[in-house]
């Protein structure tokens, strides 16, 4: 099983050190519900949590040895905090599971996401068939949407794809759907405007989201290390 580079893991024990005793839901790639539980402990060693089912909960059935899992972890004592955890079941216990840690991103749960800085040069495909492009600058990215700038003037609505040759060096493009859903002149008084829009992906494939997941977790954690 793929683990994250050893210069990562003192991050990833830094976060989910600040996760212990809080509530968990514990879902399928495609967002379904396993069950609801609590992390009891992380070790560093194994780099392996120990959830415990809630009380009164059973155990889901049908689970294999290294399903890949998503783990959405309420941060105890810090109101709307979220760390979304991928990992791989190792254990399906009566009252616990454990499971293996490939990666975790902070989160805010009144956006849904954690929202990565990027300041990025990408590029905005639209109309019929897509066959128009405009530049662009992403300004922040997470997993269910993204910030961008364009001189491009596009309806509240407007069906998008944009397209990002890569978020990290030499690392992998994106070309992601998503929906405009606000925009904003941000251009000074007598100058040609210049449109901030918030685009929603909408649900991306899981191939993408755990892509996207792993460069926002390297980006996160060069950002946390720096200060």
């Amino acid at each position: 099983m793929e683990q994250p580079p050893e210069n990562l893991i003192q991050t990833i024990q830094d976060m989910l050190s600040t996760c212990i005793d809080g509530l968990c839901e514990v879902l399928t790639e495609d967002n379904r519900m396993l069950f609801v539980g609590r992390l009891e402990q992380y070790d560093p060693k194994q780099n392996e949590v120990w959830i415990d089912l809630r009380r009164g909960s059973e155990p889901p059935q049908g689970v294999i040895h290294n399903m890949p899992v998503k783990v959405q972890i309420h941060v105890k004592n810090q109101s709307g905090a979220l760390v979304m955890l991928y990992g791989n079941v190792s254990l399906c216990a009566a009252t616990y599971w454990t499971i293996i840690v490939r990666n975790v991103v902070a989160c805010a749960e009144s956006r849904r996401a954690f929202r990565q800085k990027v300041g990025v040069e990408a590029q905005i495909l639209w109309g019929p068939g897509l066959h128009f492009r405009a530049k662009c600058q992403v300004e922040d990215i997470s997993l269910v949407g993204v910030a961008i700038h364009s001189p491009l003037k596009l309806e509240i609505g407007s069906r998008i794809v944009l397209s990002i040759p890569a978020l990290i060096e030499d690392g992998p493009g994106y070309e992601l759907p998503c929906s405009v859903v606000v925009r904003r002149n941000t251009a000074e008084a007598g100058l040609p405007p210049k449109w901030r829009y918030g685009c929603d992906f909408g649900g991306l494939e899981e191939q993408v989201e755990e892509t996207l997941c792993k460069d926002l977790f390297t980006l996160q954690s060069r950002t946390m290390n720096r200060g």
